[in-house]
């Protein structure tokens, strides 16, 4: 499908950064038509989501989405018998396992075992890597999730997945445009801003690319645009921005702990409105990163199944 064949929200969402010139739009409506195949769920990814939105689905319903899968189904297993869950006893078939994790997990799940399989492979470059990546975006989906519940700002399951997509754009970049993106590299390397060094050599920046691949997920509006703006939260002049703030927060604490995508920050600071949104005052942010740490540790088990 191409970009002009997509929603208007999805549009807003696609160029909510870059400079809105014909040549910007054209470039990325470029890019977009050939990621279009990359960007598509499988199939079972995509029925496993119809079915956790479906308020009349039921359990059984979700059991014959998920054993059309076997990886799914593998790592279904493996994460509810890993650290991740902390269970007592094993658990041994797929029943019992979806019963544990429930719905919303299950679905989580789904998307996390689609993006592993995307970033399969391929040697870094500098201090970025797709394994540093895959880390980075489970560790900011589980921190997400923190800080949702602790701070009651938007839905924790929704945070997780803004989390684990919200950097996905650096996989297009390097997989679409491999030339350029070591071009990026190695500009932010020599201390030229990320986004600086994104605009000038690829022309718009891969939170874009990250966000179009949200639409692509079916996510919501809301979630597409806290991606788009998770480094520059400050430039979003929407009215719901708790999923932004959650989001940004937690991209800024895992790569204050050096789990980050390129091997530097991309957001050395807390802006303050971000704070301010989450409700966190003075020692208060030093009371979260407690909680956090509980799930920098499940980040780490979910990383390495």
């Amino acid at each position: 499908m191409s970009v002009s064949q997509e929603p208007s929200a999805v549009a807003d969402v696609t160029f909510a950064i870059a400079p809105r010139t014909p040549e910007h739009k054209a470039a990325l409506e470029r890019l977009f038509e050939r990621v279009s195949e990359l960007s598509a769920l499988p199939g079972v990814a995509q029925r496993v989501l119809n079915v956790t939105n479906d308020a009349t689905a039921d359990a059984e319903d979700l059991l014959h989405v998920v054993e059309q899968d076997p990886t799914l189904v593998m790592r279904i297993l493996r994460t509810v018998n890993s650290p991740y869950c902390g269970l007592r006893s094993e658990v041994a078939d797929l029943r019992s396992a979806l019963a544990v994790l429930g719905f919303k997990k299950v679905r989580s799940l789904a998307l996390t075992v689609y993006v592993a399989r995307l970033l399969d492979g391929q040697p870094g470059y500098l201090g970025y890597s797709r394994e540093n990546l895959w880390r980075h975006l489970v560790t900011v989906g589980e921190i997400a999730r923190v800080i949702s519940r602790v701070c009651n700002r938007a839905v924790p399951d929704e945070a997780y997945l803004a989390g684990l997509l919200h950097d996905l754009g650096y996989l297009l970049a390097d997989q679409y445009m491999h030339s350029c993106w070591r071009r990026v590299l190695e500009a932010a390397a020599d201390d030229v801003p990320l986004e600086t060094a994104e605009r000038d050599v690829l022309t718009f920046n891969c939170a874009d690319l990250s966000a179009f691949m949200a639409t692509k997920c079916c996510l919501p509006s809301r979630t597409a645009l806290a991606i788009a703006y998770h480094r520059v939260p400050d430039r979003f002049l929407g009215r719901d921005r708790e999923l932004l703030n959650v989001l940004a927060a937690a991209n800024f604490v895992a790569e204050s702990r050096g789990v980050t995508a390129i091997g530097r920050p991309t957001a050395p600071t807390l802006p303050d409105d971000v704070a301010r949104g989450l409700g966190l005052r003075g020692g208060q942010l030093a009371e979260l990163l407690v909680e956090i740490e509980p799930a920098l540790e499940a980040a780490e088990a979910l990383a390495g199944i």
